[in-house]
């Protein structure tokens, strides 16, 4: 599982990897209280995102037990997130090796799978990948603000800074090699690599938060509820007004 999590950051996987595969051989104590610290310095990080959020939004922040329980309940969700997202990839790269060791004389009798090359396995990896950042982004516009928000105004922020963060980790993959952070810095090269990725998703979930906030300021999807009312207006007898309808509707609730 680690693995597959180090994969989400472009650059450094060898050096996330190695590290991942060195804490085999650390005594099971020091591991547990490694945990500890990185769950506590966790909630720190989300508390940190949580101030930036609650300044987007022009709010107060939560008082410190309450901020602290929400930011440790978000680290456990979107723990079990991470876990469900690296068993769908692992999945979907274990059926795209699956087809590609079939033999000819089965792809003869599956004709629709000898049809599916590697550009679709690519295609659906990054839409799940896209699709699994979304809702990650939506979490956190969701639950983390000192807002009144709903899923509906963090669905375009989400969307937008689910695709940039795709593409931004591509394009990060891909120039990385012409930095040579090794050169300047080194062994700790890598470590720098994984700092400037942080800085550059912290500024798409910036930037996904603002829209989210803007949305829900400008009600952009407000419009089908108008339309919705001046239909049911439209339709109402003359001597009916809508006043009457939600006033019907209030004592039939009761």
């Amino acid at each position: 599982m680690m693995l597959q999590l180090v994969k989400t950051f472009p650059g450094s996987s060898d050096f996330l990897s190695t590290t991942v595969r060195s804490l085999t051989k650390v005594e099971k104590g020091i591991i547990i209280s490694c945990v500890v610290v990185v769950l506590w310095a966790g909630s720190w990080i989300f508390a940190v995102v949580e101030r930036a959020l609650n300044r987007i939004w022009d709010t107060t922040s939560r008082t410190f037990l309450h901020g602290r329980a929400l930011t440790i309940g978000m680290l456990g969700i979107i723990g079990c997130f991470l876990f469900c997202s690296v068993i769908v990839t692992s999945v979907l790269v274990g059926a795209e090796q699956l087809v590609q060791n079939l033999s000819p004389k089965q792809l003869a009798h599956m004709p629709l799978i000898a049809l599916i090359g590697s550009a679709f396995w690519q295609v659906v990896l990054t839409a799940a990948s896209i699709f699994f950042s979304a809702i990650l982004f939506m979490l956190v516009y969701r639950f983390m603000p000192n807002a009144p928000v709903t899923f509906l105004d963090a669905l375009p922020g989400a969307i937008v800074a689910g695709i940039a963060w795709e593409v931004a980790k591509y394009i990060f993959a891909v120039t990385l090699q012409y930095f040579h952070y090794d050169q300047l810095y080194g062994s700790v090269g890598a470590v720098v690599a994984v700092l400037t990725w942080c800085y550059v998703s912290s500024l798409i979930l910036l930037f996904g938060a603002q829209l989210t906030a803007v949305c829900h300021r400008e009600h952009p999807f407000d419009f089908m509820k108008k339309e919705k009312e001046e239909i049911e207006t439209e339709t109402l007898p003359s001597n009916v007004t809508p006043i009457d309808v939600k006033r019907k509707n209030k004592i039939g609730g009761r």
